[in-house]
C-alpha cells in the first residue's frame, strides 16, 4: 500500500502539526509522507523537517493554487492542509479542482470562510444566533459618537490574524491616531474574564465531533504558549451554537473567546478561525487528534472519535528550539 501523503501549505514553523500528523499515522499503523510547502523552503523549519519540501508563490497570487495542483498530481498527494487564513479562500473555491486530482483540501465551505475572514460580519452574525459577542463596529463609527462606548477598546483590522495590527485604545483619541495609520478597522469593548482557545472538529457530514479547549495563559505573536487544558459546559454550549449559526464549518477549526469564572454566563466570543489553531498541538497530547480522523476521513473512514477522549489538565509550556542546516542545504 503506497503512504498515505499531506502536504501542509505555508508550513512555516508548524513543525508540531508535521509531528502530530506521523504520530497518527503510526497509530494507525499507515505510512505516511509528510511534504511542506512555503514561499521560501530553505527558511522554513517545518520544510527542513518534512519528507520532502517545495517553494510556491505567495498564497495571493494567482498561479498559487496552480502551483498546489501540479504538486498534488506529480505526488500523488492525499490531502492538502492549510495553515494561514490568506490562504483558505483561494483554496476552498477550488476545492473541486483538488477532487478531480483525487485529493482531499481541508477547508471549510467559502461561504463560512467569508464570514469568519471579516471580523464585522462575524460578529453580526452571532449577535443574529444570539450568541455573546462584545460591542462591536467600525472603528469610523467610534469617533463619531464615543459617548455610548466603554472604554478601553480593542481597535483591529477588520480582516486581520494573529493579532497583527491590533491595539488597545484608551481614549477616543487613540482610536483616532489608528484610523490614521489604516482605515480598515473595527472597535471591540474589552471582554471581562480569561481569554480561551476552543478547538473544534467538523466531520465531512457537517456533525460536530470534539471540543477541546485550553486557557490561554500566555501568548506570544498572537499564538498561545502556554496553555491548560479545560472543560466547561458553558464552552461546549456556546460550541454547538457556533456551529450551526455559520453553516459550512469543515474539519479543524477555533475560536477565541473570554469566560468569567462562576456563575451561568456564556462565554464572549472575539474570533474564529477555520483552520488548524496554533495551539492545537496542546489538543492533541490531550487526546483530541484531529490529525487521525482527518486521515481516516480521507481514507474513506468513520473518524471513530471516543467518547471521553480529551484529558483536562494537560499543560504546555512552549519553548525556542534550533535546527541547524549545512551551507550545502540552504540558498
Amino acid at each position: 500500500m503506497d503512504p498515505f501523503t499531506v502536504l501542509i501549505s505555508s508550513a512555516g514553523r508548524r513543525v508540531s502539526l508535521l509531528r502530530c500528523f506521523r504520530s497518527s499515522a503510526k497509530a494507525l499503523g499507515i505510512g505516511i509522507r509528510v511534504l511542506a510547502v512555503d514561499l521560501r523552503p530553505s527558511l522554513s523549519p517545518a520544510c527542513a523537517l518534512a519528507d520532502h519540501c517545495f517553494s510556491a508563490p505567495r498564497c495571493d497570487d494567482p498561479g498559487y493554487v496552480d502551483r498546489l495542483l501540479e504538486l498534488c498530481r506529480r505526488e500523488h498527494i492525499d490531502l492538502v492542509v492549510p495553515t494561514i487564513d490568506t490562504e483558505l479562500h483561494p483554496l476552498a473555491i477550488s476545492r473541486s479542482r483538488f477532487e478531480e486530482a483525487n485529493c482531499r483540501v481541508c477547508v471549510s465551505d467559502p461561504g463560512a470562510i467569508a464570514v469568519a475572514r471579516d471580523k464585522l460580519r462575524f460578529a453580526k452574525s452571532l449577535l443574529g444566533s444570539s450568541l455573546p459577542v462584545p460591542k462591536t463596529a467600525r472603528a469610523e463609527e467610534v469617533l463619531h459618537d464615543s459617548s455610548h462606548w466603554s472604554f478601553p477598546l480593542w481597535v483591529k483590522p477588520i480582516g486581520g490574524s494573529r493579532s497583527v495590527g491590533a491595539r488597545r485604545a484608551r481614549t477616543p483619541e487613540e482610536v483616532g491616531l489608528a484610523i490614521q495609520e489604516r482605515k480598515d478597522l473595527l472597535a471591540q469593548e474589552e471582554c471581562p474574564g480569561q481569554e480561551h482557545t476552543v478547538n473544534l472538529y467538523i466531520s465531512r457530514q457537517g456533525k460536530l465531533l470534539s471540543v477541546a479547549a485550553h486557557r490561554r495563559l500566555e501568548v506570544r505573536d498572537g499564538e498561545v504558549s502556554k496553555g491548560l487544558t479545560v472543560q466547561d459546559p458553558r464552552l461546549s454550549t456556546v460550541s454547538h451554537r457556533l456551529a450551526r449559526a455559520i453553516p459550512g464549518l469543515l474539519g479543524p477549526v477555533c475560536f477565541q473567546c473570554f469566560v468569567k469564572e462562576g456563575g451561568e454566563e456564556l462565554p464572549m466570543i472575539t474570533d474564529l478561525n477555520p483552520r488548524f489553531g496554533g495551539g492545537y498541538p496542546l489538543s492533541h497530547a490531550a487526546g483530541a487528534e484531529f490529525t487521525t480522523w482527518l486521515i481516516r476521513e480521507s481514507l474513506g473512514q468513520d473518524p471513530s472519535v471516543p467518547q471521553n477522549h480529551f484529558q483536562v489538565g494537560m499543560l504546555m509550556l512552549r519553548y525556542d528550539s534550533e535546527y541547524f542546516v549545512g551551507p550545502e542545504g540552504h540558498d
